[in-house]
């Protein structure tokens, strides 16, 4: 089915029952329409990465290693920016401009060479409550090369506008 079934106002639109779509085929335009970045929007995606697909607390992103990542003269790529690109997709499965990742856990599989794509894949466990749990895997072709889990706080103000004496009880 390749009409559109919105108006402007995201209102559903019938001219007649004929072309009006079945609760089945609602459904599936549903499912397919992918959600907008809401988060982290701003990261440069040759430091994390782009996102190849978002929806449902899922992401897939691609990231393609670079000489400035470099670790060695072997061209072993520094950690840090694999754990990077691995929080980025977890942070944006979650997609809420409030939360930030409050603690990880990884592990590093397999050594990330200079030009390797890594793709992640971000499922996050539940998408309900202030604290979100998300698996995050990432492969260059087969080889699992990295594998973390992630807690994100979703707060209710955006995290640089809260006051850290007051969370921490320390007002004054």
């Amino acid at each position: 089915m390749a009409r559109d079934i919105f108006d402007d106002d995201d209102d559903i639109l019938v001219a007649d029952e004929e072309a009006a779509p079945t609760p089945e085929e609602l459904a599936q335009l549903l499912a397919d329409e992918e959600e907008i970045l809401r988060t982290h929007d701003e990261v440069d995606p040759l430091l994390v990465g782009i996102i190849d697909s978002l929806g449902n607390g899922q992401c897939k992103t691609i990231f393609k290693t670079n000489a400035h990542m470099i670790a060695d003269k072997e061209k072993l790529i520094h950690n840090g920016f694999i754990g990077a690109a691995g929080e980025y997709a977890a942070i944006a499965a979650i997609n809420d401009p409030m939360g930030i990742v409050y603690s990880q856990q990884a592990t590093y599989y397999a050594p990330v060479r200079v030009g390797d794509e890594i793709q992640f894949q971000a499922t996050a466990r539940h998408m309900d409550g202030r604290k979100r749990e998300v698996d995050v895997v990432g492969n260059v072709g087969d080889i699992k090369v990295y594998e973390a889990r992630f807690t994100v706080l979703v707060h209710e103000y955006h995290p640089l506008k809260i006051k850290l004496m007051d969370v921490a009880g320390l007002k004054n």
